[in-house]
């Protein structure tokens, strides 16, 4: 979750070292400072001092941890921003030069303008000194929320500094006030003036306050409005008598007194206006500052000191009708709103959301309790505009509040609204109660001209509304047909995937059956055919295997030695020839070479 933030990082000033730069003694880092901004020093108009924060990757008193990387890339962004004193805008007296990360320490270079301000200025040297220095830095930031409450501040822009000359740090009661989608944390009281010219005085009524600052995204921007601690009566009044010279120059004398001054009739009816004022427009605008206006028993306060009769009870109507308003206006916090169901809205409706185009569900008017009931038939009629861009009608919703406050027997609620619908009648009544027949005739017949106007128009709508249902309708049907089509060719796909599976197992079972018949048979002719060769060899297979004989080298050896002790023997039966005799056998290859030699050399 990430929220855009402004920070005052009052916090330094506990946790800072700050000096004034001396050119004598720092004259290599001034003067590095001032190559970069085209300044020339040294200056009888701009002293530089210098400040070391260490807080990077630390967890404030806010719970504000600031990360090393996002400091880096944003440091560029306090250069040539304003210093102010005490964080107003309208009292700056210099400006930020220059930043860096040193390690983990951020170091800040400023140059005040002394010669402006040179009271100040012995002030600023003096508490420097004394290690009593407060400054305090302003950025911009997403929050990123952590599981133990801190939060990381990213996208950090630094929007300028302050010297702290009257303001006490107050960071562990700091306040946060959160406006549209902009925070702005802060943690002291300060005081806003009012001038007052005359008779060559300058008056100013120091009134404390705690501002509101209602932040402008685009232009950083603020608004001021006074909160709950309103205006006090008896108040500080600072004076400044001012007295000019012929040559030009001028004196100012100042004084603080405590002035017994009271506001007058009209002062008073013009501050509770204001505050009136701003009450309702906050309810108008959808902000959060109901509970930020002064209170009503600041007002009645003031009332009471009204010396006007007339305006005391002009204001206590106003008054009663601002606490009828206040309980009427009372909000909802996000988990209270969060733990509703939809039955507990006025409206709900499904929209796209423009950025990501995914869809979105508004929820609009809580009517869970009475409260919430009376608040949302107050706010309704500013959400006119939203109805008829959710095309909403505003009856309808109405009616459902009514409903709701029927089931909750708000009985006067729904007194005053079936009198307000009732006066419209009443009055048309009371003008034609005397109105000749022709008048009236008159006006029925205007009336229900409207009225058949209107019936035209809602038939029109109607009429619309019927085309789109059954343009919708036929719609409905197309893709149910086309469903069915596409759930069809799926079951036949199934089918056909089915079928081809058990196409496959059956020629698998039929090819197990061949390769076993053919396995058998080959194994037969096998065994035959050894056994011929076995037959052919005879006794010369006994020492052979089967992989043996169905080897041909072996078996043709084999058969050779056969062949061979065969011829011997024969050879032997028909000579006579003696044991040992040496019995020459040839080939018939080999003799009839021998006979083709004889007949072409002619010899025998």
């Amino acid at each position: 979750m990430q929220n855009r933030v402004k920070l005052f990082f009052e916090e330094m000033s506990v946790k800072s070292d700050y000096e004034i730069l001396d050119y004598g003694k720092n004259k290599n880092e001034m003067e590095e400072i001032a190559k970069k901004r085209g300044l020339k020093i040294p200056s009888k108009d701009i002293a530089m001092f210098k400040c070391k924060y260490a807080m990077v990757n630390q967890t404030n008193l806010n719970g504000c941890v600031l990360p090393k990387e996002e400091v880096e890339k944003s440091l560029e962004t306090l250069n040539l921003k304003a210093i102010d004193k005490d964080h107003l805008r309208q009292s700056a007296v210099g400006m930020w030069l220059d930043s860096k990360l040193v390690g983990d320490d951020i170091v800040a270079y400023g140059g005040f303008w002394k010669s402006n301000f040179p009271e100040e200025y012995e002030e600023i040297k003096n508490r420097m000194k004394e290690g009593k220095m407060k400054i305090s830095f302003e950025a911009w930031g997403d929050r990123e929320f952590n599981k133990d409450g801190s939060y990381n501040l990213k996208n950090i822009e630094f929007a300028g500094g302050a010297l702290l000359f009257d303001t006490e740090p107050a960071f562990p009661n700091a306040e946060v006030m959160t406006f549209s989608n902009r925070t702005l944390e802060f943690a002291k009281v300060i005081e806003d003036t009012k001038l007052i010219k005359g008779c060559g005085d300058i008056a100013s009524p120091a009134v404390s306050l705690k501002l509101i600052k209602k932040i402008t995204e685009e232009t950083y921007s603020t608004v001021e409005i006074p909160n709950d601690k309103g205006y006090d009566v008896e108040f500080k009044r600072h004076t400044k008598k001012i007295s000019y010279f012929s040559d030009g120059s001028e004196s100012v004398e100042e004084s603080d007194s405590i002035s017994t001054d009271r506001y007058t009739s009209a002062q008073i009816e013009d501050i509770i206006n204001e505050e009136i004022d701003v009450f309702f427009s906050s309810i108008i605008e959808g902000e959060d500052l109901v509970d930020e206006t002064m209170s009503i028993e600041k007002m009645e306060v003031l009332m009471n000191d009204m010396s006007d009769e007339v305006a005391k009870k002009k204001m206590m109507v106003k008054i009663d009708e601002l606490k009828k308003k206040k309980e009427q206006c009372k909000k909802l916090d996000y988990k209270e709103r969060q733990s509703l169901s939809d039955n507990d809205f006025a409206i709900v409706a499904n929209v796209e959301n423009k950025k990501t185009g995914k869809p979105r569900k508004i929820r609009m008017f809580p009517i869970k309790d009475p409260v919430n009931i009376a608040n949302a038939l107050v706010r309704l009629p500013q959400a006119i505009e939203t109805l008829k861009k959710l095309d909403i009608s505003i009856d309808t919703v109405k009616n459902k509040i009514l409903k709701k406050a029927r089931e909750l027997n708000m009985t006067d609620l729904l007194k005053s609204h079936e009198e307000e619908a009732n006066t419209l009648m009443d009055e048309l009544l009371k003008k034609y109660s005397k109105a000749s027949i022709e008048e009236m005739a008159k006006f029925l017949d205007v009336e229900l001209e409207t009225i058949k106007a209107s019936i035209v128009t809602k038939d029109q709508e109607l009429a619309a509304k019927v085309q789109e249902i059954t343009t919708k309708d036929t719609e409905l049907a197309t893709l149910k047909t086309e469903k069915e089509t596409i759930l069809k060719t799926i079951e036949e796909s199934k089918l056909i995937v089915e079928n081809s599976k058990i196409e496959l197992e059956k020629v698998k079972a039929e090819l197990a059956v061949f390769q076993a018949e053919r396995d058998k048979k080959l194994n037969e002719e096998k065994a035959v055919f050894i056994k011929s060769r076995k037959d052919e060899i005879g006794e010369y297979a006994k020492d052979m295997s089967d992989e043996d004989i169905l080897n041909e080298l072996k078996f043709e050896n084999a058969k050779l030695k056969k062949e061979r002790d065969e011829a011997v023997k024969k050879a032997s039966e028909h000579k006579g020839l003696d044991a040992g005799a040496v019995i020459i056998t040839e080939d018939s290859t080999t003799k009839t070479r021998k006979v083709v030699q004889e007949k072409a050399w002619q010899t025998k």
